[in-house]
């Protein structure tokens, strides 16, 4: 199963598209938690009417403490085997998580990255990794993956995008890194998570 963590605070504009893309996913084997990390808007209600609606969605409402913390209370709530997030001003195509957990029948996988769309309206840009699509390990993961995080030839650029919300994480590894990012930070808290666990996965597949 994949636990989905959607952290919500103050997003009732774009709630139910983000929820629809998610339950509308060709993969059914999923969880969805839904933090909301003391939304002041019309967030809560909504997120308790899909709960009426889906039983595969579970709410979790808390007090603010910003999204690492609404992270945590969704990691340590997760079940599945494998964990993603979505952002709650975000929306996912229908076959997203149907296209990347393919991946896992066959090969035993930590990290299964894919490439995303940035969306301004009037255009869109396509972003891929910047290490070619395949399935890694061993040496060939340490090569040509983890000794390559950091592009030395583009300022501040990561030959792997630190976003956690285009992968699909081990949910047993990636738990503790996760948990161990420190609550309150709101600049680098995906990289401060992903670097360390990329660098202690076994094998690592990219899709594009």
């Amino acid at each position: 199963m994949l636990s989905v963590i959607v952290p919500v605070y103050n997003t009732e504009a774009y709630l139910k598209r983000c929820l629809d893309s998610v339950l509308g996913q060709t993969y059914k084997n999923i969880e969805v938690i839904c933090v909301n990390d003391g939304s002041t808007d019309n967030s809560l209600q909504i997120l308790k009417d899909y709960e009426k609606k889906d039983k595969r969605v579970l709410v979790i409402d808390k007090e603010n403490g910003g999204l690492v913390s609404a992270r945590k209370a969704g990691i340590k709530a997760a079940s599945g085997e494998y964990c993603t997030y979505v952002d709650s001003d975000d929306w996912i195509e229908p076959n997203m998580y149907e296209s990347m957990m393919r991946f896992t029948v066959n090969e035993d996988i930590d990290l299964i990255t894919s490439g995303f769309i940035r969306d301004y309206g009037t255009h869109q840009i396509i972003q891929n990794e910047h290490i070619d699509p395949g399935f890694y390990c061993k040496d060939e993961l340490n090569i040509k993956v983890k000794q390559r995080i950091v592009d030395l030839q583009h300022f501040y650029r990561l030959n792997i995008f630190d976003s956690l919300c285009n992968k699909i994480f081990r949910l047993e590894l990636f738990r503790q890194y996760q948990l161990s990012v420190p609550e309150g930070m709101d600049n680098m808290e995906d990289t401060t998570c992903f670097v360390p666990f990329l660098l202690m996965t076994s094998s690592v597949y990219i899709t594009g």
